[in-house]
């Protein structure tokens, strides 16, 4: 055999072990980069439910001169998501509220919860391992960064 045809006979157990583990020092940087992308993006809907709460508050409060229902509920309806579940606390005189976004257990949002009140404060009063709240804003990245 001919030193020519032995170059072009194709891979060797070498080369093809060395291409199977740049993939998976890829992969293993690439995935965990795409979930917080993921979970980013579903972040956006607690806070676009939470602003529309807030919306739906004041008017309700322009209306009645009051956060509060009658039966003791806050004036605005709590959006519907499959992420995030709601929760709206007024105070008994009506004059005060906050509402809370919580992520539900079993999805990637798990342990994110938001908060916000009549004064638009916005807080992140909890998030999972690894990401950091932040006390002033909306959490939005790992590192406690906001939107």
């Amino acid at each position: 055999m001919s030193r020519a045809s032995r170059a072009s006979s194709g891979f060797t157990l070498i080369e093809l072990m060395i291409v199977v583990a740049i993939i998976a020092i890829l992969a293993a940087i690439a995935v965990p980069i795409y979930r917080d992308y993921l979970i980013r993006g579903y972040l956006t809907e607690a806070q676009a439910g939470l602003s529309a709460v807030r919306t739906a508050q004041e008017q309700y409060y322009q209306d009645n001169r009051s956060y509060q229902k009658p039966n003791g509920d806050c004036g605005a309806s709590m959006p519907a998501s499959t992420k995030f579940s709601y929760t709206c606390s007024p105070a008994s005189n009506g004059q005060t509220w906050s509402a809370q976004a919580s992520g539900i257990a079993g999805t990637a949002v798990a342990g994110f919860q938001y908060y916000i009140d009549q004064t638009n404060t916005r807080k992140t009063t909890g998030t999972p391992p690894k990401w950091t709240a932040s006390t002033t804003c909306w959490t939005i990245r790992r590192d406690g960064s906001c939107s």
